[in-house]
């Protein structure tokens, strides 16, 4: 009835004398049975994340559950992802992660499953990247390389001018 609200009954969202607008999902004469789908006339809010969103892509979530496995992050209304606990944070790093439920944070989309609507997502990639860029502009900052201009020095020219 719903890409992004799980429901238990469609009472939920339905009453008898409703008029809605249906797909005819299947015939069933014998029965004398209908199927009707109502989400089927609406976008399916997964397959517009992944067309948008891609391996690699940096987003914002808001943590909704925490497990002993990792915690689940929403994306977006209906489309959530996990961030399995070794994504958490590396391993021989400073900083200590530890996730709040209802905290905003960042993260890295790192494995995407369009057929079992699924998001592997982590925070570890994003701090990788993050370190990899602060990295990359220290080494071109002032100082950089050996060219003329160079502020560069070495041991050699330190003990030179202690002489």
């Amino acid at each position: 009835m719903s890409w992004s609200k799980r429901l238990k009954h469609p009472s939920e969202v339905l009453k008898k004398g409703d008029e809605v607008e249906a797909m005819v999902l299947n015939v069933d004469p014998d029965n004398q049975r209908l199927s009707l789908g109502l989400k089927q006339l609406a976008t399916d809010i997964w397959d517009e994340f992944f067309e948008h969103n891609q391996v690699g892509s940096i987003v914002e979530g808001k943590v909704m559950r925490i497990t002993n496995f990792g915690a689940f992050v929403e994306l977006a209304e209906g489309i959530e992802g996990l961030i399995h606990v070794s994504e958490f944070d590396d391993k021989g790093g400073m900083e200590k992660v530890e996730l709040k439920v209802d905290e905003v944070t960042s993260m890295k989309i790192i494995k995407l499953s369009p057929a079992e609507r699924k998001i592997g997502l982590s925070i570890r990639a994003l701090k990788s990247d993050n370190y990899e860029t602060d990295w990359d502009s220290y080494g071109e900052g002032p100082g950089a390389g050996s060219g003329s201009g160079s502020s560069q020095v070495t041991l050699g020219d330190h003990f030179k001018d202690q002489s």
